[in-house]
């Protein structure tokens, strides 16, 4: 583990390489799990007033699971996660394009329509973030369905933080991933 501010980084975040291959794993991190994808307080409520556009691109039985549900809950780990499906596993937001899922908060980001992108925690995944009372861990997670991710990343030697740059700057920000940079540099030398 790496210190860099308040966070400890898994140094497998400084030595797996990684690019989602989504052409591979089909978007299964919005379907599959045992839970919804974690959301801060903010973020939920950044959901909910976006939500009138968003169900424009939801599947019927998405919109009605989330008005009759909420569009988020608290899991089994005492965690504010996006509400899924009882039966399958997946995110409400989550719609199929050409057989994969893809997100509808970001469909409408990338379309300009909302400034919010989607959860940190999608935008960060195959990276987790869990806070502690007195720090952040920052892991990878390893799950077989970005195996494809893996192996793409490796043929590309692109380390996984640098994959997620923009993701973990919009959680930790410019200067934190300076240092991040700076660590993974001391790495590569050690």
């Amino acid at each position: 583990m790496i210190s860099i501010g308040d966070a400890l980084v898994s140094l497998d975040v400084f030595e797996k390489k990684f690019i989602c291959d989504i052409s591979k794993c089909k978007g299964a991190c919005c379907v599959e799990g045992d839970s919804g994808a974690p959301v801060t307080e903010d973020e939920n409520k950044i959901i909910h007033e976006i939500f009138p556009k968003v169900k424009a691109l939801m599947k019927p039985e998405s919109i009605e699971r989330g008005e009759t549900k909420g569009l988020s809950f608290v899991d089994q780990e005492e965690e504010l996660v996006t509400m899924i499906h009882e039966n399958s596993g997946e995110c409400i937001f989550a719609i199929q394009e050409n057989g994969i899922s893809i997100c509808t908060i970001e469909k409408l980001w990338e379309a300009g329509e909302i400034t919010f992108r989607k959860p940190v925690s999608c935008h960060l995944y195959p990276i987790r973030v869990k806070e502690y009372p007195i720090f952040t861990a920052v892991n990878y997670d390893e799950w077989d369905i970005c195996e494809a991710g893996l192996i793409k990343g490796e043929a590309a030697g692109l380390p996984l933080y640098r994959f997620l740059k923009d993701a973990l700057i919009r959680r930790f920000g410019e200067d934190w991933y300076a240092q991040l940079e700076i660590a993974a540099k001391d790495l590569i030398d050690d």
